[in-house]
């Protein structure tokens, strides 16, 4: 684990979900746009 309070996202190809981790998130390429949308909002 990184001594950290930030999250972190992991962006990878593969087609199968991965629970998230002590904080580490894994995220499909395809939906990183959506990600994105929903948790970074101006």
């Amino acid at each position: 684990m990184i001594p950290d309070n930030f999250e972190k996202l992991v962006v990878s190809m593969d087609e199968f979900k991965i629970p998230s981790n002590e904080g580490i998130k894994h995220i499909p390429a395809w939906e990183l746009d959506i990600y994105l949308e929903e948790n970074f909002k101006n």
